[in-house]
């Protein structure tokens, strides 16, 4: 991940604007642009600030600010066939990463360019234009691999000669006995430059922040550092050449992520009707075993899942957990992983996730068919729900009938989704996370506080998370705004984007998780701004999934012109049969149940009760026989339809 703590750059925060001054160990001093005031905190607290959304950051340098800013033009936006060319630079780079090769020169590189072409089949580069694609990726990511010149930044590096042999000397106190740590490393390194520029006025050096200085420590020394941290055998084993998967050393190296439904079944919140058994995305921390993130729903395996919970693992869950008071341990893990392993589902073969996984500089790995083992940590951690979790829960589904004494588990669930997310939040912060693994070889709170002295955890803003994982279209914008599958969206900045150039068509991005805005990219600032839906009340807490249904409904049974008003009726029409067919026959087939629950959007992010029926209409409804029953049944069987036609939709 690009780096934002960077001397010079802005921090804006509590409606003022402040300058990064310096950083030194674990403090940054910013300074109010206004006032000239400074204020000194935590380098921790900061970051924990940036990933609430509560702070931003913006790069002194202008390029950089272009290509990296948190609403700037992510990668999935770009043109295809620059898009392409980027791609094929970036698997030159990754393949060189893990070759073990170090450094570059010809006599290095020549073998290794001509095996590459041969099996990808693009033109390989010149050794030394290797190397200039190197620098650039270090210093910007792919986005800087786009033949776009005047937003490719700084590519030289920030650090002189005298600064490097003052890194190194600091580093060797990492072969002390004590065993020191970066930060008192960085802080030798900070007071060798304070005192060679007290003595020599007319040269003076430039610090650098402690998380730029971890980052040049493992690209100086890597096997010098590690042979004084972890021991010379361990070392040796760390960095001999693995063509397989590269060497999990620390926290966020390498993550795992995967799909089960829940041995469980649950409840409505307010009628106690069996739902079915929810889904859950989840994805485990390799080093330390520890859960990153999750999202549990009745949403199918698809983009949508993966990607709540991707952005649940990498974000801060300081606000989430606020949901859940009387939690005794705190949720540590947060910020991106540098790779990730999967099966090979459809829901991870998909342009929307390769490209926000290259914008996020991870590698995502799929793994060989019928192996799962190629992800053991993952399945492990699936069975220890099942096993050490869900066991006495009421409503468990027993993997072997003889365990069953023929325990009916839809009968006697009584478990609501609501408590089951209470439940499990509990259990991961204040059981799992605190807890031995089964093979008592880590704790992953334990693991995960003592890698993080090592590991450079770069905060990243939710808009920007958000915009990464939203979806790229085009639609024209005209008198009625920008129109999306019958939803209009318009605002000031819009209305003047078409004032300027008239009616044309723009580059947006729908985020399939919620159709009451959209982002739409200005183009001669080159920035996303957000645009609201013109008919808020219809698209609250509305997903493109519940949107689709909600237009074949209309389509169907209203066979109306499809404005907002009729979207609205559909939608209240829709909430008024679920309310009265389920209220009527509380037997309905959990199947059913199960994908209206879908329809309803019942997941970890929903607020208030997690019920199929409108709560507020529970006591309060029509009479039954003033629905035609046809219609009801109708519509409540075609929920079951078309699953598989929704999800290649995702997929596209």
């Amino acid at each position: 991940m690009i780096e934002l703590l960077e001397v010079g750059n802005f921090v804006v925060k509590e409606d003022s604007q402040y300058k990064i001054k310096t950083i030194s160990g674990s403090k940054i001093t910013l300074v109010d642009t206004f006032t000239d005031n400074e204020i000194v905190q935590k380098i921790s607290d900061l970051k924990d600030q940036i990933f609430l959304g509560k702070a931003k950051v913006t790069f002194a340098s202008k390029a950089k600010q272009e290509l990296h800013g948190d609403t700037s033009i992510d990668f999935a936006s770009y043109p295809k066939n620059l898009k392409g060319k980027a791609v094929e630079k970036w698997k030159y780079l990754s393949r060189y990463k893990n070759s073990g090769i170090q450094g570059f020169s010809e006599n290095l590189l020549k073998d290794f360019l001509t095996e590459v072409e041969k099996e990808t089949g693009i033109k390989a580069p010149s050794w030394r234009t290797l190397k200039r694609w190197y620098d650039i990726a270090e210093e910007n990511g792919i986005r800087g691999l786009i033949d776009k010149h005047h937003l490719k930044g700084n590519k030289t590096s920030r650090v002189g000669i005298t600064e490097e042999n003052m890194i190194f000397q600091s580093l060797e106190k990492l072969k002390d006995a004590e065993k020191i740590t970066f930060k008192f490393a960085h802080q030798i390194f900070d007071d060798s430059v304070i005192i060679h520029n007290a003595e020599n006025p007319q040269d003076q050096l430039s610090s650098i922040s402690y998380p730029a200085f971890v980052k040049k420590a493992h690209k100086i020394a890597p096997y010098d550092l590690m042979v004084g941290h972890i021991g010379k055998s361990k070392a040796d084993k760390l960095y001999k050449q693995n063509k397989r998967n590269r060497p999990v050393k620390y926290i966020l190296d390498r993550a795992e992520i995967d799909h089960t439904r829940l041995d469980l079944f649950v409840v409505d919140d307010v009628l106690r009707l069996p739902l079915g058994r929810p889904n859950i995305t989840s994805i485990l921390d390799v080093k330390s075993k520890s859960v990153l993130g999750f999202y549990v729903g009745f949403e199918v395996p698809s983009f949508v899942s993966v990607a709540k919970a991707m952005k649940h693992a990498i974000s801060d869950k300081t606000d989430y957990l606020k949901r859940f008071p009387g939690l005794r341990s705190k949720w540590l893990c947060k910020g991106v992983f540098h790779e990730i392993a999967y099966d090979r589902g459809r829901e991870f073969d998909s342009n929307l996730l390769e490209e926000a996984l290259l914008d996020l500089d991870v590698v995502g790995r799929g793994n060989p068919a019928a192996k799962a083992w190629y992800k053991g940590s993952i399945e492990s951690h699936f069975n220890t729900i099942n096993k050490r979790f869900l066991v006495n829960k009421p409503g468990k589904v027993f993997s072997d009938l003889t365990d069953s004494n023929e325990y009916n588990s839809e009968k006697n669930g009584v478990i609501s989704f609501s408590a089951l997310m209470e439940m499990l939040v509990i259990w991961v912060v204040d059981e799992y996370q605190v807890s031995a693994n089964s093979n008592f070889t880590a704790i992953p709170n334990l693991t995960w506080m003592q890698d993080l002295p090592y590991v450079d955890v770069t905060p990243i803003n939710p808009d920007k998370l958000d915009i990464i994982f939203s979806e790229n279209t085009t639609r024209t914008n005209n008198d009625k705004g920008i129109g999306y599958l019958y939803l209009h969206y318009d605002n000031d900045r819009l209305t003047k984007l078409r004032r300027r150039f008239g009616y044309r068509l723009e580059q947006i991005k729908i985020n399939r998780e919620d159709v009451s805005y959209i982002y739409v990219l200005d183009p001669s600032e080159r920035v996303y701004f957000k645009v609201p839906a013109i008919d808020q009340e219809y698209t609250q807490g509305l997903g493109l999934y519940q949107h689709k249904r909600i237009l074949k409904f209309h389509k169907k049974f209203i066979k109306g012109q499809v404005d907002e008003l009729g979207l609205a009726l559909a939608r209240k029409r829709i909430e008024e049969i679920i309310d009265r067919e389920v209220l009527a026959d509380k037997r309905s087939k959990t199947g059913t149940i199960a994908n209206v629950a879908r329809f309803k959007g019942i997941g970890q992010d929903m607020e208030g009760p997690a019920t199929v029926v409108n709560s507020g209409n529970a006591n309060n409804l029509p009479p039954l026989e003033e629905a035609p029953k046809g219609d009801n049944a109708e519509f409540l069987d075609s929920v079951d339809d078309d699953i598989e036609d929704d999800l290649d939709d995702e997929l596209e």
